[in-house]
C-alpha cells in the first residue's frame, strides 16, 4: 500500500513537473509571440515614419521646383525687360547720332 502510495506520489510529482515544464514553456512561446509583435509593431511605425517623412520630402521637392520655376520666369521677365530697354536705348542714341549728324551737316 505504501509502495502504492509513493509510486502514485512520484508519478504526480513528475506529472506536476512536465506541466510546469509545459507552462513555462508555453510562457516563453508567449513572451517570443509578445517580443515579435511588439517588433513587427515597431517597424511598421518606422515605415510609417518613414513613409511621411518620404511623402514629406517629395511635398518639399514640389515646392523647390515650384520656386525655380517661378525664379526661372522673373529672371526671364527680368532679362527680356532689360533687352527691351536697351534696345531703347540704342535706338535713342542712333537718333541723337543721327540729329548731330544732320546738324553738322547743315552748318
Amino acid at each position: 500500500m505504501m509502495l502504492m502510495l509513493r509510486l502514485m506520489l512520484m508519478l504526480m510529482l513528475r506529472l506536476m513537473l512536465r506541466l510546469r515544464l509545459m507552462l513555462r514553456l508555453m510562457l516563453m512561446l508567449m513572451l517570443m509571440l509578445r517580443l515579435r509583435l511588439m517588433l513587427m509593431l515597431m517597424l511598421m511605425l518606422r515605415l510609417m515614419m518613414m513613409l511621411r517623412l518620404m511623402l514629406r520630402l517629395r511635398l518639399m521637392l514640389r515646392l523647390m521646383l515650384r520656386l525655380r520655376l517661378r525664379l526661372m520666369l522673373r529672371l526671364r521677365l527680368m532679362l527680356r525687360l532689360r533687352l527691351m530697354l536697351m534696345l531703347r536705348l540704342r535706338l535713342r542714341l542712333m537718333l541723337m547720332l543721327r540729329l548731330r549728324l544732320r546738324l553738322r551737316l547743315n552748318l
